[in-house]
């Protein structure tokens, strides 16, 4: 199985428009969306798209230095 960081993102996992804006900011697995750090200034990445990402991580068991409420 691979590590969780190095997997690929499928559009499966979010809604489109998430996946759509995810992959137009050039992340394309769990990793670069830890990498990228402060997920808000993607342009058109709203709360809903940030807790998606959120559950989806906290799905995986990886802990993130930020909330789902902190985008609020």
């Amino acid at each position: 199985m691979a590590t969780p960081l190095y997997m690929l993102l499928g559009s499966e996992k979010f809604s489109h428009r998430t996946y759509s804006v995810l992959r137009r900011a050039g992340i394309k697995t769990v990793g670069d969306i830890i990498d990228y750090g402060n997920l808000s200034k993607i342009r058109m990445f709203g709360v809903g798209g940030y807790k998606e990402v959120y559950a989806y991580l906290k799905l995986l068991g990886i802990v993130v230095p930020w909330t789902a409420e902190e985008k609020r």
